[in-house]
Formats: structure tokens, C-alpha cells, sequence
């Protein structure tokens, strides 16, 4: 495997780094970006511990530490569950594994308080949530949760090194693969799933939980709950200021990858059909019209955002990456300048990446391809 360049044993002197993950069978991959020039590095191989465990693994960064935990059980063809490595059914990992950046070690954390298949994890202010997600047993482990008063919802604090339990959450995810995005303007994460007509926040100053319903039937007071209901987004996106970065590895209609901004304080205008279109801009890049399935979304120093993608997580030989300049801090999301232009960086075959300017203006589109972008107010 031609992976890139690994990570250096001085890392914290060269940069802030951001962690980010591939998996294939039996193996995560574990890759670092320096947040200053945008390479990326390889740092270590996370081996699965049970062969009878689905993937389906946990994992973040936090600090200097790379934290795994979780994982889901594997139903036989026949529906019954493979028997677990101790010989005990509904064996579910409890598990967590430290690898420590700075001494290039490992170390077992503390056991999680609840069964994390799938899981939602994010860092939030020096502090891991974790929430399970999607399970191929999602019948037994609801009843199974119920039955032994398992956690479902839990923080992590690394200055205290234990697993606390938070107010259990309103719906349970184990049916519908649910994605999240934080919203630090806001303190605020948001879940919806799949199948489920439900959007989630959970309030990190109340830490509280509330249920925001389908937006046709009534807009809500704040537009970014609107606007959340509203657009496609994963647990890859971001939320930088009052914009939401979408990436899709492809479209197979415009036959290419690429990246939305949509502008989460615009207010929902339910009489509108244009609101989709006029609320939404977009950045594409496109690299020989490859399908991308491992596409990551950063925000570097400089105040840009950096677009990463993988065309296999077994090829990891060759990663795109690009680099765009976000709009200013100070400016206005409502404001629609017309004309401008966009400059379209070369490719750089080391890493992969190019780089260009990302001006949001209304419905702007700007194709890394043989084609000028080409930019138009909302009618």
C-alpha cells in the first residue's frame, strides 16, 4: 500500500493538526492534515481486536489522543447473531482504545457505560459525545438497552478519564444510520436519520434535548433549524459562521464532485419554489470524473476550507486536495454582488491538491473543469 508520508515524531511543533479516518476490512486508516499548509500525513493502522465484531467502530481525535470504542455485532445469513470470541451472545464491546500521538503508543480507556455500534461522535469543547447509531441487530440491543439500563447518550471528559451518562434522547437510531453536525454558533448538535421525520438538538449549555418537527408543516422561529430541514447534509459537513459546507463525492446528473454553501440565516420562504436554488452556492471540483466516496470538509488557518477526498480507502496513494478561500468574516450572507470572478488553481501531483478562491454570491458555481464558472442572480 503506497500510503502518504507519516506523520512527524515533532508534530507539535510543526502545526495544528486535524485527524481524520478511512476504513476497510478489518483496518481504520489514520491520517493527519496540517492545518496550515494542508498536507496530509499517515499516522498509524487501527486493527479491528475481534474478527467477530462488525466494524462499525468509534473513532476521534481529541488533543494528543486518538480514541476508538464501540462497534456492532454480525448477524449470520440466517438472522441468528454470530456467537462472540468469549462465547457469551449479545456480547456488545464496552472497549476503548488510546493511541497517544505524542510517545506512539497504545493504552485501554475506560469502558463505555452502554453498547456504541455505529456510533455519532464528536469533540465538542475538550470533550467527547458519543451516541450509538445504526446496528444490523437494532431489535436486540433496543431491548437489550432497556432490559440492563445501559447509557445510551454519553460524554467523555479526558481530564477525568471516565464515561458520564446524559439525558437520554428522544428517539433511538438504531434502525436509521443518523448523521450530525455541531453548530458552535449556537452550542448546539443537531441528528436526524434516515426514514424519521424528526430533526434533534441537543443544547450543550442545558444539556438538553428538543424535537423540531418537519419543516411544510410549520417553519420554526429560528431559520437555521429551517434551513437544516431543509437541505441534504451529512456528518462530514461543516458549519463555519453562518454557512453550511456540503460536500457529495459525486452527482451522477452533472457528473462530477463537488462542494454546497448554503446560508443557514436565510429565512425559509415556504411560497418560494426558488428558495432551494437561491439559497444554496456552490464550489465544484471534478478530477478526471472519478466517483469519490471518502470526501472530508476542513477548516484551515487563513481562514480557508479544505476539501480532501480518497478514491478507496485500500488506494490511498493519491489525495486530492483542495484549498478555497472563504468569504470574509464581516460580510453579509444576504448581500448579492453581481459579476467578480474566481481564480482555478493547477494540480499539484505530490498531494494532489490545487487550489482556488470560494466568493459565495448567489447561485455562483465554480467548476474546476475545462468550463469558466459562471455566476447569476436568484430570479
Amino acid at each position: 500500500m503506497n500510503l502518504p508520508p507519516s506523520l512527524p515524531q515533532d508534530w507539535e511543533k510543526w502545526g495544528e493538526t486535524s485527524i481524520f479516518f478511512t476504513e476497510e476490512w478489518g483496518v481504520i486508516h489514520v491520517f493527519a492534515l496540517n492545518l496550515n499548509d494542508a498536507y496530509a500525513y499517515h499516522v498509524v493502522d487501527y486493527v479491528f481486536p475481534d474478527p467477530q465484531v462488525e466494524g462499525r467502530i468509534g473513532r476521534v481525535a481529541l488533543g494528543s489522543r486518538i480514541y476508538f470504542f464501540g462497534g456492532d455485532l454480525i448477524e449470520a445469513a440466517d438472522g441468528d447473531l454470530i456467537e462472540a470470541a468469549d462465547g457469551e451472545y449479545y456480547t456488545y464491546p464496552l472497549k476503548m482504545r488510546v493511541y497517544d500521538l505524542r510517545s506512539r503508543t497504545w493504552r485501554d480507556g475506560p469502558d463505555l457505560l452502554g453498547p456504541k455500534p455505529f456510533p455519532l461522535v464528536a469533540v465538542i469543547e475538550g470533550k467527547i459525545y458519543a451516541l450509538p447509531g445504526e446496528s444490523a441487530c437494532c431489535y436486540t440491543l433496543e431491548r437489550l438497552t432497556s432490559l440492563h439500563g445501559w447509557a445510551v447518550f454519553e460524554e467523555y471528559d479526558p481530564a477525568r478519564e471516565r464515561w458520564s451518562r446524559l439525558e437520554e434522547p428522544p428517539m433511538h437510531c438504531y434502525r436509521y444510520r443518523p448523521v450530525h453536525i455541531y453548530h458552535p454558533g449556537a452550542k448546539t448538535l443537531f441528528i436526524k436519520q434516515e426514514q424519521d421525520e424528526g430533526l434533534y438538538a441537543f443544547n450543550l449549555s442545558t444539556k438538553k434535548w428538543s424535537v423540531h418537527p418537519w419543516w411544510t408543516d410549520h417553519t420554526a422561529d429560528d431559520p437555521v433549524v429551517d434551513n437544516l430541514w431543509l437541505h441534504y447534509w451529512d456528518s462530514q459537513s461543516l458549519i463555519i459562521g453562518n454557512n453550511l459546507y456540503v460536500a457529495a463525492p459525486y452527482d451522477v446528473y452533472l457528473r462530477k464532485s463537488y462542494v454546497v454553501v448554503h446560508k443557514l440565516d436565510l429565512p425559509i420562504r415556504v411560497d418560494d419554489p426558488h428558495h432551494m436554488e437561491c439559497s444554496e452556492e456552490a464550489i465544484t471540483f471534478r478530477f478526471g470524473g472519478m466517483y469519490f466516496p471518502h470526501v472530508f470538509l476542513f477548516q484551515l488557518h487563513d481562514h480557508k476550507l479544505c476539501v480532501v477526498v480518497f478514491r478507496d480507502a485500500s488506494k490511498v496513494g493519491f489525495i486530492p486536495v483542495s484549498v478555497y478561500k472563504l468569504p470574509p468574516r464581516d460580510s453579509s450572507t444576504s448581500a448579492n454582488p453581481a459579476g467578480g470572478e474566481a481564480k482555478l488553481g493547477r494540480i499539484f501531483r505530490r498531494h494532489g491538491r490545487f487550489s482556488g478562491d470560494l466568493r459565495p454570491r448567489s447561485c455562483m458555481i465554480i467548476d474546476s473543469g475545462e468550463a469558466p464558472f459562471h455566476a447569476g442572480a436568484c430570479s
